[in-house]
């Protein structure tokens, strides 16, 4: 009988510290960002707040933005950082970076205007997990 309660205890306490570690590993905030740029004949500047816009850019040509992040938490935070398929080799930017409390980051993104690419409009995703450090 006492090997079943310290099996029922041992289990019980398996739940609970499992519970704690999904809570805390799970994501606080998801953001995103559609992600646009023009191959063209011409540079030209695109502003726009909703949307990550880096305009015309001429072949081997290449545009930069920076996205401010701002941590509100009272504790350091993660944040991760996707491109849709379609975009990844022409789209670059870090893969994570930690943000403490109170901590501003810039993070730059860059769009690169391959040689040979056909002249047109390119659009994707961008997305940002943040989740505690």
């Amino acid at each position: 009988m006492k090997k079943l309660y310290l099996f029922a205890f041992a289990s019980v306490l398996f739940v609970i510290i499992s519970s704690v570690y999904v809570i805390q590993s799970a994501p606080l905030e998801r953001h995103e960002l559609q992600v646009r740029y023009i191959i063209g004949n011409f540079t030209g500047i695109d502003v726009n707040g909703s949307a990550l816009t880096f305009g015309e850019v001429m072949p081997g040509g290449s545009s930069t933005r920076t996205i401010i992040l701002y941590n509100s938490h009272p504790f350091p935070v993660e944040a991760r950082f996707y491109i849709s398929d379609n975009l990844k080799g022409s789209v670059t930017l870090p893969e994570q970076v930690k943000i403490n409390p109170g901590e501003n980051v810039s993070l730059p993104v860059s769009v690169l205007a391959e040689p040979g690419k056909p002249f047109g409009e390119y659009t994707g995703s961008f997305s940002a997990v943040i989740s505690r450090y």
